[in-house]
């Protein structure tokens, strides 16, 4: 899902319109929550409202210069904005009704220029309000009138989504951006109607476990980014994963040879431990394969994301290149991985599973552990697991590449064993010295290792794995 913004001029004005709209169409039946049968109805029956206004926009002499936003363009409206105040959090947060931000489509729109140009066909199978669908059809070719450009887009443009609403959504803003390409404005009720009927690839449906898409020249999606339980027959994970993973595999399974996927993700995809077995199969299954690495995915949703496209029966290179990591550092000669110097764990307290058992023995948190400092005297707790004899360095997991430092370490000295958090990773020097271990809080501060970090993974947890992969200037240590 994506997002074509309205003038920041006109935002908080758009946001006052759609309460009020909401608000007028309270009594309106059709509108009405009549014991839905899932939370995809009522986000649709949320959304309806905003919807039929959008309609009435495009229609001549319809009562929509009744409705305060009457003035607004429907291409340009602010989708985003009338989804947070008319669907509730909780349920655009369960159902992953976040629409991203127009840099984004637009990026995706400009590495499919040559398919556009060329008339390609496109399916979003996680539409929303179309966005993604809008940005391509912005620079889509038309033809003599507005009824063969929507004709010809209509064999071209398809997608499906849980919500009724949405896919009217879609339809109504390509219908419009039709319009104003052609310098029209709103077209009469029945002709609307008309234009609707010529999109016949769109579906409310599940994407997941169809066929939807396949014939289509190229993919486009931004999946929801919740976790689902993996369906079966799925090698790659188990249990909770990630949905947006799944839509990817199922678009791998049935996609016809030749089609080009282009699709934002989260990171943790990327650069997940946990998703290798993902990556392996998406290498697999297509090729010319590129990353590219975007950041936050919106200033209201603290999730990173980057944009993957692929060619699905292409003939894949024979060479191992990572493509994950796009970022190309220098290396210098003298530098070695941190783990050769270093041990690297998480700590072995779980706090909710403390029990009374085991010796009194001093207890770290990341409450105890002043950045960038020594740790002082800290509590005693029973634990009969695993202890850290100092010196050694300890970091936070959570780490943020919008934090002001993404490595916060702490010193640990002392003459007794320590138990430690699991909200903490220890880094403990193989020789036991205290100088590597000063050293290594000096080097954690470099920007270097910051951007070698943030290239690696922008997820909201570090992992024992990728701080072992750092490299550290070994002469530092000798």
């Amino acid at each position: 899902m994506s997002l074509i913004s309205a003038p920041p001029s006109k935002v908080n004005n758009v946001k006052r319109d759609y309460v009020t709209l909401f608000n007028l169409n309270a009594d309106d039946n059709a509108c009405r929550l009549i014991e839905p049968r899932s939370l995809h109805e009522v986000a649709s029956d949320k959304y309806s409202p905003f919807v039929k206004m959008m309609q009435g926009l495009l229609v001549v002499d319809s009562d929509s210069d009744a409705v305060p936003c009457s003035k607004m363009d429907v291409v340009d409206i602010n989708v985003t904005c009338a989804a947070e105040e008319l669907i509730p959090h909780e349920i655009r947060a369960s159902q992953g009704i976040f629409f991203t931000g127009d840099q984004i489509a637009e990026k995706i729109a400009l590495s499919l220029s040559e398919e556009i140009s060329a008339g390609s066909s496109f399916f979003d199978p996680s539409c929303g309000a179309g966005n993604l669908l809008l940005a391509i059809a912005k620079s889509f070719p038309l033809k003599r009138s507005v009824l063969d450009t929507l004709d010809f887009w209509g064999k071209k443009f398809g997608g499906c989504d849980l919500s009724e609403s949405f896919i009217l959504a879609t339809k109504l803003r390509l219908i419009a951006l039709a319009l104003r390409r052609h310098g029209l404005q709103k077209v009469s009720r029945q002709d609307l109607e008309s234009y609707l009927r010529l999109f016949k690839s769109f579906e409310v449906a599940d994407y997941l476990g169809t066929e939807f898409g396949a014939d289509f020249d190229c993919i486009v999606a931004n999946p929801p980014f919740g976790h689902i339980t993996a369906p079966d027959g799925v090698a790659w994970s188990s249990g909770k994963t990630q949905q947006a993973g799944v839509f990817i595999a199922q678009a791998l399974m049935v996609a016809k040879s030749g089609q080009r996927i282009a699709a934002v993700l989260p990171d943790v995809l990327r650069s997940g431990t946990r998703y290798q077995k993902w990556r392996h199969m998406v290498e697999q299954n297509s090729a010319d394969l590129h990353v590219d690495v975007y950041g936050q995915f919106s200033k209201t949703v603290d999730v990173d994301v980057f944009l993957l496209s692929v060619n699905v029966g292409a003939e894949r290179r024979v060479d191992r290149v990572d493509n994950w990591q796009p970022t190309v550092r220098r290396v210098l000669d003298s530098c070695v991985k941190l783990n050769a110097l270093f041990e690297v764990r998480v700590g072995p307290v779980v706090p909710h599973r403390l029990s009374e058992k085991g010796k009194l023995v001093p207890y770290l948190t990341t409450h105890d552990a002043p950045p960038f400092s020594k740790v002082g005297r800290l509590p005693k707790i029973n634990f009969g697991g695993t202890l850290y004899s100092p010196p050694f360095v300890v970091v936070r997991r959570t780490s943020s590449p919008s934090d002001k430092a993404r490595l916060v370490p702490s010193l640990v000295q002392g003459r007794h064993s320590i138990a430690v958090e699991n909200h903490l990773i220890i880094i403990k020097p193989r020789d036991g010295s205290l100088k590597k271990c000063l050293e290594l809080i000096e080097e954690f501060k470099e920007e270097r290792v910051a951007d070698w970090l943030n290239a690696v993974s922008r997820c909201r947890h570090l992992t024992t794995k990728i701080l072992a992969d750092i490299d550290i200037v070994r002469e530092r240590y000798e």
